[in-house]
């Protein structure tokens, strides 16, 4: 009887670990095609049209699921009252924020008889508001980079209540989902530069690099997709192939190290994290 509770309480400990193993190998490996293949993609035919549209849905697709399974391991790595899983939490929460902001945009501007803004358009507006507002108190105690963040989000909210002046017109909504979409990609990347950047990079330069090439091609497609911004509507193509340039070599580096080092074995969770008891 001893013998069979010993096993028992292993096999009961063992169960969540084995479960949060499978979950994150199937977030990996939804996560590196969205990231490197399906984004990549949708950048490239921006003015595509079909091809974009169709490459566009299955980024957002992807990213949906991502959030969800990323939300889960978070729940799952982290200590429930710790500093990082707040952090972590409201990061995750912003970066869903970000797509369906941009995938509303879009299904508006397409659908320029539909009714805006609605309850759901002040729905999403409050909820960036609050995520915002928790943000910045997380901030307040500690952490450069989710102090910068928090600066860019509040740079995001200012351009958010142009949009809501403007009525929703068709010039503002294409800007719009350029510049949600394009904000939810750099966070990808910068999930993705946390993993594979951890021995070449510092932290805060781990976490920010990517936000500062999202800058400036959210403020050079912003102004391409908006009246009176001639010049960046010119170099907009560049900037679409510098950024697919670097995802690409970032992409190819991370193959590397997954073929070096093993998908199930890369780190997981950060070392800093507090670990649930």
């Amino acid at each position: 009887m001893a013998v069979r509770g010993r096993l028992h309480q292993f096999i009961t400990r063992m169960e969540p670990a084995a479960n949060h193993e499978t979950l994150l190998l199937w977030h990996r490996l939804l996560g590196y095609p969205v990231v490197f293949v399906v984004a990549p993609l949708a950048l490239a035919t921006f003015a595509g049209r079909g091809k974009h549209r169709w490459a566009g849905i299955g980024y957002a697709v992807g990213m949906l699921l991502l959030y969800l399974s990323g939300s889960i391991l978070t729940f799952t790595q982290y200590a429930y009252g710790s500093w990082e899983f707040g952090r972590n939490v409201v990061f995750n929460l912003m970066g869903l924020l970000f797509v369906l902001h941009g995938v509303r945009a879009i299904w508006l501007w397409r659908h320029p008889n539909a009714p805006r803004p609605t309850a759901l358009d002040r729905s999403l507006r409050h909820a960036f508001t609050i995520t915002l507002a928790v943000m910045l108190a997380l901030a307040v105690f500690k952490n450069t980079p989710l102090r910068v963040f928090t600066v860019l989000g509040l740079l995001l909210w200012w351009q958010d209540r142009a949009d809501w002046r403007a009525g929703f017109d068709r010039a503002a909504l294409y800007a719009r989902h350029a510049r949600y979409i394009l904000a939810s990609y750099f966070y990808a990347l910068t999930v993705a530069s946390l993993v594979h950047l951890r021995d070449e990079l510092g932290a805060n330069a781990r976490w920010l690099w990517p936000a500062a090439l999202g800058v400036l091609a959210i403020w050079i497609a912003n102004g391409a997709a908006t009246p009176g911004h001639p010049w960046r509507r010119r170099i907009q193509p560049w900037a679409v192939a510098g950024v697919l340039a670097i995802a690409t070599a970032f992409g190819a580096y991370a193959l590397h190290e997954v073929r070096r080092d093993g998908l199930a074995t890369l780190p997981s969770p950060p070392p800093e994290a507090v670990r649930r008891p």
